[in-house]
């Protein structure tokens, strides 16, 4: 331990932020705990493994007129090298042909130990990516908040230390406890890892990707709670989903099957053919859309009160995405299968979210749309100018404390010119409906609009917690129609009312595929109208805003 305090004394020396957050948890007792605990779990998994195997081989006499021999009885194990169907037709309910115990020429049974140590590897490393990813963007979140309701974190402000020094202390400090416990585990996967045949460059580019994935996600907890997010455990409840199926795809048995992506490549580069250039590949991925996080990081917390991201910069980022996304998703074979056609509908999902989630992070705070209001009342320009040379156009569209609608439109229509023409592409060469493909498209993005638009229109609700209030209505926008459907079909598939209620939701396919185009187009345009009256009450509301705050500054003059 001596060693260990002198050792965190000169970390002191260049972050002190990673200093105090060592201090406070490397005591003997969790060190302890935090050894103990991977330990255990690890000899468990060995000790269950081992039991898997099959038990002793043993003979049963056979009775001949020459004497007696002995008869190797049949054994059934996962873990066995078995014989070919052909030397078994005699079996009476013959099994998997790995499945039969055989024998070498000294009598021991003949093991698969390439599956027995894959199945050490796969479930240590399951237990290595749940505890660093899902551990330490818990014990992320929950540290910031608790940072945020002691006011500590005002007073964090008022360092002379950089914002990107004091979150990277952070992040290497407040889950050093879950590290030590992925530190011990380790051994035993990258072990089990070489004994299933996978290459040290193989795992280490695996490595490289959990890693990625890990300080993307760390970089995006810290953004959450700067962006007034809360509840530690519904965040990592929420990430671990999508986290367990990505872990699932990548990475049972060093073993990369793409799930999203045409010919297994991107714009024809056969990156996803390869496990460990695949690995590579995400790595650089997470590596710049972290760098992109921290960027926004860096802007809020200098200024609490500004947009996660400028206006202008969502409009590069989102034209990057969309080459991104375009480069898996342009088909290159001549026929359309499932999982492709698959494919592009998870992408159409990937990009709703990300338009979702682009409204948190454009959104003004209330006291900038109160002061762009008020300002524009002051500054109105009466020249006559080309419509995009206009001060309220430039303002809608570059100025970050004016309502975020107009970007997200433009960000939106930069979605449409992707999947419009890929839609077209699959009507005219596949012969497939890309007409309704078309149609969830388009209900997704006048869905992202309303909510949008709800979003601004919180802002002016007579609440403290603005975020809480914005992600519960939406939320129940989103769920009340699926609710509504489930129960008008009973559980069969959507038709009639049930469908046309699956419009509203973000589940609009399961509905689009049961309705004929007049009526999918009349739920189109119903959602354009509730868009055009949204934006008129949030215009109305800017009104009195900017009108009230003038007077209450003419009164105190």
């Amino acid at each position: 331990m001596i060693i260990l305090n002198r050792q965190i004394d000169r970390i002191g020396d260049t972050n002190p932020q990673l200093f105090r957050e060592l201090k406070e948890r490397l005591t003997l007792r969790n060190i302890t705990i935090a050894s103990v605990i991977p330990l255990s779990i690890q000899s468990l998994i060995f000790l269950y493994f081992n039991i898997q195997l099959p038990p002793a081989p043993t003979y049963e006499p056979t009775y001949a007129r020459n004497g007696v021999s002995k008869k190797l009885m049949e054994t059934f194990n996962d873990y066995c090298v078995g014989k070919s169907m052909d030397d078994r037709i005699t079996a009476p309910n013959p099994v998997s042909r790995f499945d039969l115990c055989t024998v070498d020429s000294t009598g021991d049974l003949i093991i698969n130990w390439e599956k027995w140590w894959s199945g050490i590897c796969y479930n240590s490393g399951w237990i290595i990516f749940a505890a660093l990813i899902l551990g330490s963007v818990y014990m992320l979140v929950a540290d910031l908040i608790n940072e945020e309701k002691r006011g500590t974190m005002s007073f964090i402000r008022l360092s002379p230390r950089s914002p990107r020094q004091i979150f990277i202390g952070k992040i290497l400090g407040v889950p050093v406890l879950v590290y030590l416990v992925v530190a011990w585990m380790i051994p035993l996967h990258l072990l089990a890892g070489i004994s299933t045949g996978a290459s040290l460059g193989m795992i280490a580019s695996w490595y490289m990707a959990i890693g990625s994935v890990w300080f993307l996600l760390s970089s995006a907890a810290i953004l959450y709670v700067l962006l007034g997010g809360g509840q530690a455990i519904l965040t990592t409840i929420a990430i671990a989903t999508p986290i367990g199926s990505f872990f699932k795809d990548s990475s049972q048995h060093f073993n990369f099957k793409p799930g999203f992506s045409f010919n297994n490549g991107w714009f024809g580069l056969p990156l996803l053919k390869n496990s460990a250039l695949t690995y590579v590949f995400e790595s650089i991925i997470f590596v710049i859309i972290s760098y992109l996080v921290w960027q926004s990081i860096e802007r809020r917390y200098l200024n609490p009160n500004t947009t996660a991201i400028t206006k202008s910069q969502s409009y590069l980022i989102n034209v990057a995405l969309q080459i991104f996304i375009l480069g898996f998703a342009v088909p290159f074979q001549s026929s359309l299968s499932s999982d492709e056609a698959f494919s592009c509908a998870s992408f159409v999902a990937i990009d709703f979210t990300l338009l979702l989630l682009s409204i948190s992070l454009l959104l003004p705070s209330k006291q900038a749309l109160q002061d762009w209001s008020r300002y524009r009342r002051e500054r109105k320009n009466t020249q006559q100018r080309k419509f995009w040379q206009r001060e309220l156009v430039q303002d809608l569209l570059f100025n970050d404390k004016s309502p975020a609608l107009l970007s997200i439109a433009i960000n939106i229509g930069t979605v449409l010119l992707i999947w419009i023409p890929i839609s077209l592409f699959f009507t005219v060469k596949f012969g497939v409906d890309g007409w309704r493909f078309l149609g969830c498209v388009c209900l997704g993005a006048s869905l992202v609009l309303i909510y949008a638009a709800i979003a601004h229109l919180v802002l002016f609700f007579n609440v403290k917690k603005h975020n809480l209030w914005m992600m519960g209505i939406i939320a129940v926008m989103m769920v009340l129609p699926i609710g509504v459907a489930l129960i008008i079909s009973q559980g069969r598939s959507p038709t009639g009312l049930a469908a046309f209620m699956f419009l509203f939701s973000p589940f609009a396919p399961a509905g689009v595929f049961g309705l004929s185009g007049e009526i999918i187009f009349a739920a189109f345009a119903a959602q354009l109208a509730m868009v055009a009256v949204l934006t008129r009450q949030l215009q109305r509301k800017l009104q009195i805003s900017g009108q009230s705050h003038s007077k209450e500054l003419l009164a105190r003059n």
